[in-house]
């Protein structure tokens, strides 16, 4: 009799343990598909190092840009993926995704929203150079470049 009450009382515990393990686990959106974008925001900041690299950069012109189109994207299964412009020209890629990283060609994004809906995906480039109409000039010049890519999930 007591092992059979033992059991009863343990058994709501076990149903509930599962429960709540099956909530737990995240939900996984496959990025395959077809991926209408519908902004393209760019924010670029040119400049100079105080010291480089353990300077400063002094930003000394800022330019910021949105457009409402840039490039759907199609992935497929094998790793091929495919952008549509808007004259309907197709360019090829290949695509790894791994966690929050999307790689496509020499791309590094990083995918900030992926749901059955809406994908988001966030590019930073920088680069360094020293001035090209003088030489002599030791001045290091820098050019940051962020850009976010957002995209609706073709429903067709």
């Amino acid at each position: 009799m007591k092992k059979l009450l033992l059991i009863l009382l343990c058994l709501p515990l076990l149903f509930s343990t599962c429960k709540k393990e099956e909530d737990s686990l995240p939900e996984t959106v496959s990025i395959i598909g077809y991926w209408n974008s519908f902004e393209w925001s760019i924010i670029q900041n040119e400049g100079y190092w105080t010291a480089y690299p353990n300077g400063q950069k002094v930003i000394t012109n800022t330019q910021s840009e949105i457009n409402n189109f840039w490039l759907d994207l199609i992935f497929y299964t094998n790793g091929d993926a495919a952008g549509v412009d808007e004259d309907g020209s197709v360019i090829g890629a290949d695509w790894i995704k791994n966690g929050n990283t999307l790689l496509m060609d020499n791309y590094n994004f990083t995918i900030s929203t992926l749901n059955s809906s809406y994908l988001t995906l966030e590019l930073f480039e920088s680069d360094t150079n020293t001035s090209f109409s003088n030489p002599i000039n030791d001045t290091i010049y820098f050019t940051d470049r962020s850009e976010l890519f957002k995209f609706e999930r073709n429903k067709n």
